[in-house]
């Protein structure tokens, strides 16, 4: 019996000498979300073409294919650009770094135009056609991100303090 109780003092003293480790913050937002670079990011990463003449449909496929290997499809299909363009000039931008960086990613001009032409066409139809409903989107998805970037910066200075208790010890 001493020796229970003697074990059982010991157990207290000790958790009394070690505060409780912080719990492990918890995140409303998946890891996709807090892996958002960029509004956009955040939104849809599909265009429902089926209402698209079919030579914009094979042109999205084409999209779908060339631009996910670098960046998630959000991050055009939710983009604020709507000119021709703006386009050309992002994925002239997008190619050179392609190139640099030594990604597989070479994809021919004829890809390119069928891109920048689903770009174009989509950018009319759902962002210039439907302003309204596309402006808010993005209204949503800034706001959205701006909450993201509190909680990364949340999540980063529990890491932080977590980094500093264990250099302590």
């Amino acid at each position: 019996m001493k020796k229970t109780i003697a074990i059982v003092s010991f157990a207290v003293i000790a958790a009394a000498c070690h505060p409780a480790p912080e719990p492990e913050p918890v995140s409303t937002f998946s890891l996709t979300q807090l892996a958002a670079q960029k509004p956009g990011d955040l939104g849809a990463d599909f265009v429902n073409v089926e209402g698209y003449p079919e030579q914009q449909q094979t042109n999205y496929r084409v999209f779908r294919l060339v631009c996910a290997q670098c960046h998630t499809l959000a991050r055009p299909i939710n983009s604020r650009v709507v000119k021709r363009d703006d386009w050309d000039r992002l994925m002239r931008r997008m190619h050179g770094k392609t190139v640099v960086y030594g990604w597989w990613t070479d994809f021919a001009a004829s890809d390119a135009k069928r891109i920048l032409d689903f770009l174009e066409y989509d950018s009319k139809v759902r962002k210039i056609e439907r302003a309204g409903e596309f402006n808010k989107t993005v209204e949503e998805l800034d706001a959205l991100f701006v909450e993201v970037q509190a909680e990364r910066k949340r999540f980063r200075a529990a890491q932080d303090r977590k980094t500093a208790a264990a250099r302590e010890q």
